[in-house]
């Protein structure tokens, strides 16, 4: 997960951490933080602490716990947490989404090995 929007918060986040629920395993990085974009206010600080990555990450695993889900700080494991997995999700005909926003697309290359 990486993206620029506000992190949902309260009932939202709870659907939000739904919305993984066909997933087979999830994979999580940091949320992308734009460099300027936004000064935060005390309550933008506050949410930011309970709504991000790696609570999400913690909310899919109680919720789904027979789910993989796995929260990476650094995106530089991205490809060793792929190898990782059960190799029932990494088959020929498995589909991997990469969604979000910043570098993330340079990610996607390495692992596809364009980089």
């Amino acid at each position: 997960m990486s993206s620029n929007h506000t992190k949902p918060s309260g009932s939202l986040f709870n659907d939000f951490v739904g919305a993984f629920k066909d997933a087979d395993a999830v994979v999580l990085l940091d949320v992308y933080k734009v460099p300027g974009r936004e000064k935060e206010s005390r309550s933008m600080k506050h949410e930011s602490s309970i709504a991000n990555s790696k609570t999400l990450a913690e909310a899919i695993r109680k919720k789904y716990s027979d789910k993989p889900t796995i929260y990476l700080k650094n995106p530089k494991q991205l490809p060793s947490a792929l190898q990782n997995l059960d190799s029932r999700f990494m088959l020929h005909d498995s589909v991997l989404v990469m969604m979000g926003a910043g570098d993330i697309v340079k990610y996607t290359d390495q692992l596809l090995g364009k980089r």
